[in-house]
């Protein structure tokens, strides 16, 4: 993960979110099981513990109600998105033409169409996932 993150921190422009709060995090995976979501995968946790959320260049990545807002919190994210199968998806981000999901079914990040939900790209890891979504090939 330690690579993501010095990519991250080089991002003068993006907004970071302060660490996850472990309080908040144990109330979200609560209020997700209750609404019959899939939990936040382990290592995307430990993202959020270095960002509770981050948005930049059009990407952005949820948190867990960072900045006591709702914009990018992933609970009001997955309500206000609504997509087919969500007890067995979590979306965890968002860019202008694709969605970041968790498919618990497969254990896999999945890059999916805005539109149709088709999924365009699997990963089996987070920091895989992630590195692609925000292009930080393209970021120096």
């Amino acid at each position: 993960m330690q690579s993501i993150t010095d990519k991250i921190n080089c991002m003068k422009s993006a907004y970071k979110g302060k660490p996850l709060d472990q309080t908040k995090l144990i109330m979200t995976q609560r209020r997700l099981m209750l609404n019959n979501m899939p939990q936040i995968p382990d290592d995307y946790i430990k993202v959020l513990h270095e960002y509770n959320s981050l948005a930049c260049d059009g990407c952005v990545i949820f948190g867990v109600n960072p900045r006591e807002e709702s914009d990018l919190d992933i609970i009001t994210e997955n309500v206000l998105i609504s997509p087919r199968n969500k007890t067995d998806n979590l979306i965890l981000g968002w860019n202008e033409l694709e969605y970041l999901q968790w498919n618990k079914i497969s254990s896999c990040y999945q890059i999916v169409d805005k539109v149709d939900f088709e999924v365009l790209k699997t990963y089996h890891t987070c920091k895989d996932a992630l590195w692609d979504f925000l292009k930080l090939d393209d970021c120096y």
